[in-house]
């Protein structure tokens, strides 16, 4: 079955459950038990499906990257100017053959790390970063910054000078636009992977392909927890952290259609139209259930085709690392990301062989390390979040 089949399964499957809900809901709302239960069922069914497209869009996804080559086209290489540093092809080779042998050659040494490493290829750092951004939806809703090096003051426009209906020769009024400053920090994430030794001197195996993945993937979930809901204390700002309250339920561990549409509407307008929703997926479980009131409407409504899944016609993005529904949490996201909030990656990822450590059991471990920080710019106006009653 193919992703738009399963899509299009979903979509009935969600009509099927809405109509459910028409006729078995009592007057106050509620389902009885028998019926509780029965919804609970299809309710699991609209997770497998979603489940089922997830597992098919990453297989789409690793289909795509099999079909492409494992070496440059010969055409690349007649004409045209020729590249240079980490884009060079000397300097992936000697990173190659740094990974097979261990032995840095002398184009490598024009990229040694801080710490004793080497900076990997352009290429390599591409694909680490492709592999890291589908961990979690916050490196595609964030705005992103790359620099050199980090521990940079970024100006930022707080707010801006007002325009008025001027009168024939009458005088322009006199408004600045206020500035204000952020600080990005140069926090690190790395970790070791290791490797056999009969894997790595595979000449069929594509060993670059592996390693730059599986640091991506790693470090993405490292990075996306603290992009989330890091303190910004010696490690990055999360969103949620850094986001303004726009409502409070009064609930500890549950929402209602009228705190969301209140949330939606406390983002100002200028932010409003370009906003999305990031929450868990069991937040949105309980979403489903949630109605417009005087219309019946549901607040949630599946996607079709690559579009993703709505709440008030807004984009709906999940992510494992944004609470569930307990009291006193930052539980819904909603706003304009890719303007409150930003990730700064520091340019060139460190990359080391360690030859001698796990040489006892037939493996070489590579240790790789990414540079990054995440910062509230203009969250606390552009996201605004929903927070669950205290007790």
């Amino acid at each position: 079955m193919t992703i738009n089949e399963l899509r299009q399964k979903r979509a009935e499957h969600w009509e099927r459950m809405k109509n459910f809900l028409n006729t078995h809901e009592q007057k106050n709302g509620t389902l009885n038990a028998d019926d509780t239960a029965t919804y609970e069922n299809m309710e699991a069914e609209m997770q497998d499906y979603d489940k089922a497209i997830e597992r098919a869009e990453a297989a789409a996804e690793r289909e795509k990257q099999l079909g492409e080559p494992v070496s440059s086209p010969l055409f690349g290489k007649i004409g045209g100017t020729r590249k240079a540093g980490r884009e060079s092809d000397d300097y992936k080779t000697a990173f190659l053959n740094y990974i097979r042998t261990r032995t840095p050659g002398n184009a490598l040494q024009e990229s040694t790390a801080s710490e004793g490493g080497y900076l990997v290829p352009v290429e390599f750092e591409r694909k680490l970063f492709e592999a890291r951004d589908k961990v979690d939806p916050i490196f595609s809703l964030a705005g992103r910054l790359v620099f050199g090096s980090l521990e940079k003051n970024i100006p930022y426009v707080a707010s801006e000078g007002a325009a008025a209906l001027i009168a024939e020769e009458g005088s322009y009024g006199d408004t600045d636009d206020s500035f204000g400053q952020v600080v990005f920090h140069a926090y690190k994430f790395g970790r070791i992977c290791k490797v056999s030794d009969e894997l790595i001197n595979d000449s069929v195996f594509d060993i670059q392909a592996h390693l730059s993945k599986s640091f991506g993937r790693a470090v993405g979930k490292a990075q996306a927890g603290y992009f989330w809901t890091g303190t910004g204390t010696n490690q990055p700002q999360g969103v949620l952290t850094a986001a303004g309250v726009g409502v409070t339920s009064a609930a500890t561990a549950a929402i209602t259609a009228d705190e969301l549409i209140d949330l939606y509407f406390s983002v100002p307008e200028e932010y409003r139209n370009t906003s999305k929703w990031a929450m868990n997926s069991s937040t949105v479980k309980a979403i489903r259930k949630l109605k417009l009131s005087g219309t019946g409407e549901y607040l949630w409504s599946p996607g079709l085709s690559d579009a993703p899944s709505t709440i008030l016609g807004k984009p709906v993005y999940t992510s494992a690392y944004i609470p569930e529904l307990a009291a006193n949490k930052a539980v819904v996201a909603f706003g304009d990301f890719e303007e409150g909030y930003k990730i700064a990656d520091r340019q060139g990822f460190n990359f080391k062989a360690l030859n001698e450590l796990y040489a006892a059991t037939g493996q070489i471990g590579f240790r790789g390390d990414q540079r990054s920080d995440g910062k509230g710019v203009l969250a606390s106006t552009a996201i605004k979040v929903l927070k669950t009653k205290a007790s």
